[in-house]
């Protein structure tokens, strides 16, 4: 099994190179500011340095869920007798966002089964903050990624 408890410092003045862009709303019309959701604001107590992995694998999330398709119920999610069945839609452009993605981490020699092992993490974190039955499809789809990558 990889460790993927250490997390990778990274200096966000100095590198720019990933920039975590999910969530992010730049509200014009009152006072020109950029307002985050869901952010992480300290690595450790550090508000210089951030772990890169974070911020990959929670780009990586937002790649294979669209919450578009969450709202529209295009998804369906079960737990009977010990056994999680999902499926959800997803769109052909995200599918294909998702593997130029991938392909960036590996070429700039980043760890792709440890973005994918925290992706699951986060799945697995946030499931119990969705309503049902998307808390179950969560639930399992964090539980395959890390099954899938163990």
């Amino acid at each position: 099994m990889k460790l993927i408890g250490i997390g990778s410092a990274k200096d966000f003045q100095e590198d720019s190179t990933v920039i975590f862009i999910l969530k992010i709303f730049y509200i014009q019309k009152k006072n020109k500011s950029f307002t985050f959701l869901d952010w992480r604001q300290d690595f450790a107590g550090d508000l210089i340095t951030g772990d890169i992995y974070y911020d990959l694998a929670k780009l990586n999330h937002g790649l294979i869920i669209n919450h578009g398709v969450i709202i529209n119920n295009k998804y369906s999610a079960s737990w009977n007798n010990n056994k999680i069945n999902y499926s959800f839609d997803r769109r052909d452009n995200l599918v294909e966002c998702e593997n130029i993605f991938h392909n960036w981490i590996n070429e700039n020699n980043y760890d792709l089964s440890k973005v994918k092992l925290l992706t699951g993490i986060i799945f697995l974190n946030i499931s119990a903050l969705h309503h049902y039955p998307y808390s179950i499809l969560l639930y399992g789809l964090g539980k395959k990624i890390l099954k899938e990558e163990i």
